[in-house]
């Protein structure tokens, strides 16, 4: 994405989702305590990635020691669980769906607790929260999907600072 791209996005998504309650996803804390998710940190890492194509045709997820999924922009939680991500940022809505069946199968056949992070709404270690609408996409101009439990408003980044991402641990979906 080009900069003027990320400046125009930021400024509509803003006015968007403002006063939301979107989970913030630049200053995301601690989920336990072996992982935090902070941009800009440094650590050596290993993974399986897995492809999920829909919201962009390459979309990857990444699961981590067979214990932590980053889904990136695959899932949106929404107060009452997860579904395929915002259509109106998706290549392919109905792609995305699928993929996202396909990919709750693979973690599920692993029989093993996952927790589920997305890139913008927080996490979870209950699976059937987590796809609870896996077959629904999120559209987000015909419904109210924001989470009032939120610890954030979505694009307001006035207070990120590394010290306070290193501080606030996270509760997890649990519905």
């Amino acid at each position: 994405m080009a900069r003027k791209d990320s400046e125009h996005q930021k400024k509509s998504m803003s006015r968007l989702f403002r006063g939301k309650a979107i989970f913030k996803p630049l200053n995301t804390g601690w989920i336990d305590g072996h992982v935090a998710c902070v941009r800009e940190w440094i650590s050596n890492i290993f993974f399986e990635s897995i492809l999920v194509p829909g919201h962009t045709w390459g979309h990857m997820v990444y699961l981590i020691d067979d214990a932590y999924l980053f889904t990136g922009d695959t899932i949106w939680f929404g107060a009452d669980g997860g579904y395929s991500f915002l259509s109106t940022l998706a290549e392919d809505n109905r792609l995305a769906v699928q993929s996202l069946k396909k990919l709750e199968e693979n973690i599920r056949g692993r029989n093993r607790r996952i927790a589920v992070i997305t890139g913008h709404t927080g996490w979870t270690d209950v699976l059937d929260f987590a796809f609870a609408h896996r077959a629904e996409i999120c559209k987000p101009f015909t419904r109210h999907y924001s989470d009032p439990e939120a610890p954030y408003d979505g694009y307001i980044e006035d207070d990120d600072t590394e010290e306070k991402a290193r501080a606030v641990r996270l509760g997890k979906k649990n519905r």
